[in-house]
């Protein structure tokens, strides 16, 4: 956050995204794996804990350590009680009521996608002359978001092309937007909350890969 507090900071607070947790798994490998919350119904890994906070806000006033210490404990706190009430819901059989089973299928849809994209820019890297010639202008990691999302855009244009998707524009451009935050939380009880359905990235640039090539008489 301190290396890149700009791009951190909304309405005055600190904020973690998906991004920086995931780069906090690629960084952590192996120990992903290590037991870090236990209980009597199961134990709860680093990795499972780090995908929880994808679900949670994590936000600071300031990056003061205690102040930071805090905070994150706290949204643990909130990831381990989210496994324990979904544990219980599994308990009583309430994932088979038609209502959680609309909403779980949601929720599995987006984790497929997430899944699925990361397997396509997993595959994508920079070689060693390019990331000597990166760090000395420090952006190495801009090159290679930047190569990911290209490979991506190309993945799902393909998939486009492969499932012959076809868009009214018209219709796109006459739909109104709004700058007003649509994001809606559901409470789950004991003061928690989750997002009542998943976030999803933006991604837009994949049409440009899809549509068939212009040719030019010459």
């Amino acid at each position: 956050i301190k290396s890149d507090s700009a791009n951190h900071v909304k309405k005055n607070f600190f904020q973690i995204d998906v991004a920086d947790l995931e780069r906090l798994e690629e960084e952590i490998g192996p120990r992903l794996a290590q037991k870090m919350i236990a209980t009597e119904t199961g134990d709860l890994s680093l990795g499972a804990v780090i995908n929880g906070l994808k679900y949670t806000t994590i936000v600071f006033p300031s990056l003061k350590p205690r102040t930071v210490f805090t905070i994150v404990n706290n949204n643990i706190k909130t990831v381990v009680q989210n496994e324990l009430v979904a544990r219980e819901g599994m308990k009583r059989n309430y994932q088979q009521s038609e209502n959680v089973r609309h909403d779980v299928n949601v929720w599995m849809d987006s984790r497929r996608s997430r899944l699925l994209m990361k397997a396509v820019t997993d595959t994508v890297a920079v070689g060693d002359d390019e990331i000597d010639a990166a760090v000395k202008l420090n952006i190495r990691r801009k090159l290679l978001d930047e190569r990911k999302q290209q490979t991506l855009n190309n993945y799902l244009g393909a998939l486009g092309r492969k499932y012959n998707v076809t868009m009214d524009t018209a219709k796109l451009r006459s739909v109104s937007t709004t700058t007003t935050s649509m994001v809606t939380w559901r409470t789950i009880g004991f003061g928690g909350r989750i997002l009542a359905v998943p976030m999803v990235v933006p991604q837009t640039q994949w049409i440009r890969g899809m549509l068939p090539e212009k040719t030019i008489n010459q």
